[in-house]
């Protein structure tokens, strides 16, 4: 048993030493501690602390980042989300990691409503490399939004495309009370001319007025993505 241990302790010291992980063009060299996550990692209270065992989701990535210098490395592909990924102080996100021996610079997408939440980031805090796509408004009147940031004057945002999804339709016209008729029409002969018409104060049905059309799928801003790179997702094959 102890012989089978360790060989595997020395297949995934080999597989983390094999390959370079790599986060498109950013500067890994001044981080002192990392955290992996990928979309086939485990959460765990220890998960992230090589290639070999990474965090599945964002959010676990962050809470088991730990100390000055600490970084957070999301492998490619989709982080489809139920709750925002909340930011943490000076715990900075890079994504579109290469894990392995692919050559194609693949990105690393969180969809959600919103995708991120950043709120008091004073520390110096990047989030770089990310498709962040809001998901599509579930309730009428309701906004798309891809990420919320507020009192976060240390967020540096680098190579980042911000995404929203559709907006919801606008709530149907209620019915409003009815206006005074207008004057009569002029008298013909011995007869008094037709009263004005008044707005009926309850309208019939149909007649009030629609909600408009959500927004369409529209991006709203980018911080520079890849040029002369196509973004990429796990269910994308390359061209």
């Amino acid at each position: 048993m102890k012989g089978h241990t360790l060989l595997l302790l020395a297949v995934v010291a080999k597989y983390a030493l094999a390959f370079t992980v790599t986060c498109g063009d950013a500067d890994l060299s001044k981080l002192t501690s990392l955290v992996y996550v990928s979309p086939q990692g485990n959460d765990s209270s220890s998960c992230g602390q090589n290639v070999g065992s990474p965090c599945k989701t964002i959010q676990q990535g962050i809470t088991n980042c730990r100390g000055e210098g600490c970084a957070v490395l999301v492998r490619y592909g989709v982080y489809a989300l139920a709750a925002p990924v909340q930011l943490a102080d000076g715990i900075s996100l890079y994504g579109s990691c290469i894990f392995d021996e692919t050559s194609f610079k693949y990105r690393s997408m969180i969809v959600g409503r919103p995708a991120l939440r950043a709120s008091d980031i004073k520390k110096p805090t990047t989030l770089y490399g990310f498709v962040i796509v809001g998901s599509n408004a579930a309730n009428a009147g309701e906004a798309s939004l891809a990420m919320v940031i507020s009192n976060s004057t240390g967020l540096v945002l680098g190579k980042d495309v911000l995404t929203s999804g559709k907006g919801g339709n606008g709530g149907s016209g209620g019915s409003t009370t009815g206006e005074i008729g207008g004057y009569g029409g002029y008298a013909i002969g011995n007869s008094g001319g037709a009263g004005g018409r008044a707005c009926p104060s309850n309208p019939p049905p149909g007649s009030t007025g629609e909600g408009g059309r959500g927004a369409d799928f529209q991006q709203l801003a980018s911080s520079g993505a890849y040029s002369n790179v196509n973004a990429r997702t796990t269910t994308i094959r390359p061209a």
